[in-house]
């Protein structure tokens, strides 16, 4: 009797576990952080919370191998089930995520074998790889946040591409490539010739495409709430003359280039200033875009050249 009772303490911290693990797998975290930060805080999630599990469910193996063994494969077997019904759930489903929290289970599980018998060297190393795994998988998420953080500072430039944060959070669309050019003298030159032109740094985008791509770049808003503001402008030019680019703005209300606001604005082969004026900006459905709750910003070429580029420099909000 009193092994059975025994037996069933031993299951309340593990179910808890594992509940606590699948609820937290399953909430739709976009709409809890910044969609910058989704995914690195699902990174760095899944190790620890492999690891907990694998801690936690230490009662269970009675320092067995062999339960050890049949405990990963059913955890294991939870973790891939998760991923796979992330889906239904406004989440993405991952093997390298599913990788993570086997990993973590498998270091919880080898942790409960350590006793004071264990050859020290072995701890260390069990030891040391749970904290570089949990350093791993943590340092992307803390650059993340030290980056949106930098963002902030820096508003209302939205990028001006002097360093490599605007790189990392403006995405080019599928194979477009996004690469910094160093400014010339020639530049200098133009910023006196157009003085709208903004006349810092000593950097800018180079936006190239080829094969019929469709050449996009987008940002994902750090700082959403544009009110306050009159205008978006930046500094661009084409590789050729003819060339058009479409604006695309989408607020919260809408999610989804569907609810967007776009328009398209001549992009000639020199280097000029283009303006985004926010008055009276309608989305697709003729609604009103609500500038409290700016969450994406695309720019594009309108009817593309099998390949060619663009290049952009100093985007930016004006009062």
């Amino acid at each position: 009797m009193f092994a059975k009772f025994v037996s069933k303490r031993a299951l309340i911290a593990p179910l808890l576990a594992a509940i606590a693990i699948v609820i937290g797998s399953l909430i739709p975290v976009g709409r809890l952080f910044s969609v910058h930060l989704v995914g690195d805080i699902t990174n760095a999630a899944h190790y620890p919370s492999g690891l907990l599990l694998g801690v936690v469910l230490g009662p269970l193996l009675q320092r067995s191998w062999h339960r050890a063994g049949i405990v990963f494969v059913l955890g294991a077997t939870l973790f891939g089930a998760v991923e796979l019904i992330q889906p239904w759930f406004g989440r993405f489903q991952s093997l390298d995520d599913w990788y993570k929290s086997s990993a973590g289970l498998a270091i919880g599980l080898v942790a409960n074998f350590l006793q004071g018998a264990t050859l020290p060297a072995i701890k260390r190393m069990v030891i040391m790889a749970a904290i570089a795994m949990m350093i791993a998988f943590s340092l992307p998420l803390i650059k993340k946040i030290q980056m949106l953080e930098a963002f902030e500072h820096r508003f209302p430039i939205l990028a001006d591409f002097e360093s490599e944060m605007d790189f990392a959070l403006w995405k080019p669309y599928r194979n477009i490539q996004l690469t910094p050019e160093e400014k010339d003298g020639r530049f200098a030159e133009l910023s006196t010739q157009y003085p709208e032109l903004a006349r810092f740094g000593g950097r800018y985008a180079r936006v190239s495409w080829a094969n019929r791509d469709y050449p996009e770049i987008y940002l994902y808003n750090v700082v959403i709430d544009w009110r306050g503001y009159r205008k978006l402008c930046f500094d661009s030019r084409a590789d050729r003359d003819g060339q058009s680019l479409k604006i695309v703005l989408g607020d919260a209300l809408q999610p989804g280039l569907k609810g967007a606001w776009r328009q398209v604005y001549a992009n000639p082969a020199r280097w000029h200033t283009t303006c985004v004026e926010f008055d009276h900006l309608k989305a697709d459905d003729g609604r009103a875009l609500d500038l409290s709750q700016l969450i994406f910003v695309g720019i594009a070429v309108q009817k593309a050249p099998d390949s060619g580029w663009f290049d952009l420099d100093s985007i930016r909000l004006m009062r």
